[in-house]
């Protein structure tokens, strides 16, 4: 059985979230699709940690940037490089490894 810390968020204890978990659920948060609970603690949270409101905007950021991209826009040597990348990354976490 784990016990989580809590914290007081707008009048509520709320349990903690961790920085991997912010990080987990940021797609959700964004989309909304959180549910009320797990909102309050993202919430709670974002108001806490100092390094996780700038992960947010960067990925606020990402999101606008990469909504005015199309694939023809990107030249084809960066297209080769992100594939790459995007390819090793994913030979990795299928491996199990963490390279954080």
């Amino acid at each position: 059985m784990s016990i989580r810390k809590q914290t007081l968020y707008n009048g509520e204890w709320v349990d903690e979230l961790t920085c991997k978990e912010f990080v987990e659920w940021v797609t959700d948060y964004l989309e909304d699709k959180l549910p009320a609970e797990d909102g309050r603690r993202f919430d709670a949270h974002l108001a806490q940690c100092s390094g996780c409101p700038h992960y947010l905007e960067q990925i606020r950021q990402t999101i606008r940037i990469a909504g005015k991209l199309s694939e023809a826009s990107i030249e084809p040597q960066a297209r080769r490089e992100l594939l790459r990348v995007f390819a090793s990354w994913k030979a990795e976490h299928q491996r199990g490894d963490d390279p954080q």
